[in-house]
């Protein structure tokens, strides 16, 4: 459960001066335990006690009048089953009020968070995922850093993402504006449909070759009952060299069954260079034990094109995931 935190505790996070705004500490622990067996010989097969994005952070908000707020955030992701490090995740500061929120910093872009219809995110078979999944793929499901970034108000139940992002001559001299990358998103409803609409390009090069890389994203889902569908489809290219589009298509449901969730979900990466074509069909039961605390099990299967049947691997996982 989320609790709010005396200022003797803000103060041993964030080292804030003596005036506190109003914060809040918070995460999600995450843990699994993966049977993984690859077809191609000297795949590295076996059993593996894996950490699934874990996180701790602390948020908050000032009141300063006028229906405005100053806000913040600072998270890490913490590896609970191996080394215990931490690595930055959304970390930032700005500006809320009736003209919508305003932050810089470091954070996830609007094309990474107008998301997908992955229901298996942070476990084995996460594909959402900008090097192994499908959505997401040649480097677009990302958390910029350097960003400045603004969420509308509520358009007639639509909301509006936008992010500039300054390359600060890190890889390329040309990259030294506040937007050497550009992330939009959209995000409503039509109807009982739910819809998200991602576009991100890279103006200049900002690493690996990023220069003049687009991708457009189109998400939907559909609820009836018990019965939650999803959609999404994806166009990007791979490096600046290239125009050729690949393409990722994912397909979930899940039926909720008291405090019991199953879940199918299948996905297909099409990708224009030889060998990068991924097919991955994942099952899987959740149970919630309450809001906060679940447990699932699930089966995942790739088929990959990839040379001597490299990316070709099926893994069975459990996990018990809590957050407060």
């Amino acid at each position: 459960m989320k609790k709010t935190v005396i200022a003797a505790a803000v103060a041993a996070i964030v080292a804030a001066p003596a005036v506190f705004a109003e914060a809040t500490v918070y995460g999600k622990a995450r843990v699994s335990i993966d049977s993984v067996d690859f077809k191609a010989a000297g795949g590295a097969d076996g059993i593996y006690v894996s950490d699934r994005v874990s996180r701790i952070g602390v948020k908050g908000s000032e009141d300063l009048g006028d229906g405005m707020k100053a806000i913040f955030g600072m998270e890490w992701g913490v590896d609970l089953a191996d080394t215990g490090a931490l690595g930055a995740r959304n970390q930032f500061v700005g500006l809320s009020g009736g003209f919508g929120t305003v932050l810089a910093g470091r954070h996830d872009t609007p094309y990474k968070m107008v998301g997908s219809a992955d229901l298996f995110a942070d476990t084995i078979a996460d594909s959402q995922a900008n090097t192994t999944g499908i959505i997401g793929r040649n480097g677009f499901d990302n958390r910029a850093a350097n960003a400045v970034a603004y969420v509308s108000p509520s358009l007639n139940g639509w909301t509006i993402l936008a992010a500039g992002v300054a390359g600060e001559k890190t890889t390329d001299p040309k990259a030294n504006g506040l937007t050497d990358a550009i992330s939009l998103g959209a995000t409503g409803a039509i109807g009982p449909v739910k819809v998200g609409l991602g576009y991100e390009t890279f103006n200049k090069n900002l690493g690996s070759g990023t220069e003049n890389k687009v991708a457009i994203k189109g998400d939907v889902k559909y609820s009836m009952g018990d019965l939650a569908l999803g959609l999404t489809y994806e166009s990007s290219n791979a490096s600046y060299t290239t125009s050729d589009k690949d393409t990722g298509l994912l397909l979930s449901a899940a039926y909720s069954m008291g405090n019991n969730v199953l879940a199918v979900q299948y996905g297909n990466f099409d990708a224009k260079a030889d060998g990068g074509d991924l097919t991955r069909v994942v099952v899987g039961l959740v149970h919630n034990f309450s809001k906060n605390t679940s447990a699932y099990v699930a089966y995942m299967s790739d088929d990959g094109k990839a040379a001597g049947d490299a990316a070709d691997v099926t893994g069975v996982t459990f996990g018990l995931n809590t957050a407060f």
